[in-house]
């Protein structure tokens, strides 16, 4: 809920965004959620296998499923 009101959404949209369950989300919502979790946003292109090798989710600090 912390990191929910931190970026000002509601709960059940911070798990969609983290589930990847939410559609398409902003950008400026990514930052937020960056934000919130004391990270820094960083977009880059990977190859299909780079993707596939791990969860990104999994990388956040202190996040949990």
């Amino acid at each position: 809920m912390d990191v929910a009101l931190r970026m000002g959404i509601s709960l059940s949209v911070l798990h969609k965004i983290e589930r990847g369950t939410k559609g398409t989300v902003k950008l400026e919502t990514l930052q937020r959620y960056a934000d919130a979790l004391g990270c820094r946003l960083e977009i880059r292109l990977a190859t299909a296998e780079e993707s596939q090798s791990s969860d990104p989710a999994s990388r956040i600090p202190g996040h949990t499923h």
